[in-house]
Order: structure tokens, then sequence, then C-alpha cells
């Protein structure tokens, strides 16, 4: 898959009318892209990131997701414009949950699915554990059970020499 594109780069692939990207270079005019809103969004988008990183677009980070929003704008509904059916915009172009958890649907799901796997884990090593408790309380009483018959036919034998 390669290395995740920058937030920018992914607008406007995602936002551009067809055949209109130059190949290679991933660059567009504003023009191509889809509607007004997605113009606008670029537009911001690239403005804060250099307000924050300075003009060198090389040294800025792939994602930043407090620029991302406000350029983006508020959420609708716990999603964000321009990243489909996902709340978390960090998820979407970088493979990892942003770090905003409170408002991070990703993130949540996350660390729900890790304290289920904990949980998992834990009930497992229990279940061995009692696993290995019944196996030995079975041998116990078998031993016990072997005991009893060898006590019981010793009493017999004496109660037939007894007997005789």
């Amino acid at each position: 898959m390669g290395d995740p594109q920058s937030s920018l780069a992914f607008l406007i692939a995602s936002h551009t009318k067809k055949g209109s990207v130059t190949e290679g270079e991933g660059s567009t005019s504003s023009d191509a892209l889809i509607d007004d809103r997605a113009r606008e969004a670029a537009r911001l988008l690239s403005e804060y990131m250099i307000e924050r990183y300075g003009s060198d677009v090389s040294t800025h980070p792939k994602h930043d997701q407090e620029l991302w929003e406000k350029a983006i704008g508020v959420r609708r509904k716990g999603r964000v414009y321009c990243t489909g059916s996902s709340s978390d915009p960090s998820f979407v172009l970088t493979g990892t949950p942003s770090a905003d958890s409170g408002s991070s649907y990703a993130q949540t799901r996350f660390e729900e699915v890790e304290k289920v796997k904990e949980k998992m884990e834990k009930m497992l090593e229990e279940h061995e554990k009692t696993r290995s408790d019944m196996e030995e309380l079975e041998e116990r009483l078998r031993k016990e059970v072997e005991d009893g018959k060898a006590a019981t036919e010793a009493v017999k034998r004496q109660m037939d020499e007894l007997v005789i």
C-alpha cells in the first residue's frame, strides 16, 4: 500500500473529477475538485498547514487531526466530511486511530476490542486452570476408588478366612 498520503493529497484524490489528476504528481487545480465545499476545504487545509508548519510542505506531517477538522468543518451525525462512513479521519488516512478518543468512534471500538481480547485471554487462563484442577481431582478420585476396592477385597479375604 505504500506510505500514507497527506491529508490534503487524500482530500484532492477523493474529491476530484475523474481524469483531472495529473498522472504521477497527484496534483490538480482547485477547479477540478467536485464541489465548492471540497475546494474550500482544500484551500483552508493548505492555509492552516502552512500557518502551523511553514511553507516547506515536505516538513508537514501526513495528518493533523485538529487542522483537518478545522478545515473540513464540524462533525455531523458522528461523521466528518471526506471520510465516508468513518468518524475518524486519522484512521482513514493513517490506519491508526486518533488520540482524541472522546470524539473518535474508531478509537473507542479499538479500545473495546482490546478489552475483549484481554477478557478472553483471562477466561482462557481460568478455563485452563479449572480443567487442570478437574483432571487432578479425577485422578485423586480414581486412586481413592482403587484404594477402596483394594480395601474391600482385603476385608472380604479376611472374612472368608474367618468363616472357613
